[in-house]
């Protein structure tokens, strides 16, 4: 009965974040840090893309190389950098580079919280029931004792 009312609150909540055109909760801010010595517009800029509100159930925003070339361009042009192109495709590569690690971080998140939300705590072990899984089982340990003491002495002596 409970789950059935929370099943319904998460619809609510979607519906009224899709109205009021926001992210739900569980999406987290991504921050970009600029590079030691390095202005903070670039980085900045990059963050607020990556971090703009989307509808609900649209793909959340992953920058390609482009959208990150014009966020460094448009630093270097509103900050007044004065950076000539080799500077620009530097700062937008590594930029590239920082901002698709930390999004790809954020969406096995994502997939993990996911996965571990659907594990059910009541499944028992099933070797406790069969008696033929458990006898295997404790083989396959003494066996992988044994490889690893002689991967050990091999290496190691």
């Amino acid at each position: 009965m409970t789950e059935r009312y929370k099943e319904r609150m998460v619809r609510v909540y979607a519906k009224f974040c899709q109205l009021t055109n926001t992210k739900m909760p569980s999406e987290p801010r991504i921050t970009v840090e600029s590079r030691p010595g390095q202005p903070a517009g670039p980085a900045k800029r990059l963050e607020k893309w990556v971090n703009k509100k989307v509808p609900i159930g649209t793909p959340l925003p992953f920058p390609d190389f482009h959208d990150v070339l014009r966020c460094v361009r448009e630093a270097n042009d509103e900050d007044k950098l004065c950076w000539n192109e080799a500077q620009i495709m530097e700062e937008a590569r590594d930029l590239f580079t920082r901002c698709g690690k930390k999004l790809q971080r954020r969406r096995q998140e994502n997939e993990w919280r996911l996965a571990a939300s659907r594990l059910t705590l009541d499944v028992g072990d099933p070797a406790e029931n069969n008696e033929q899984l458990r006898h295997q089982l404790e083989v396959n340990r003494k066996l992988a004792s044994n490889k690893e003491t002689e991967i050990f002495n091999k290496y190691v002596c």
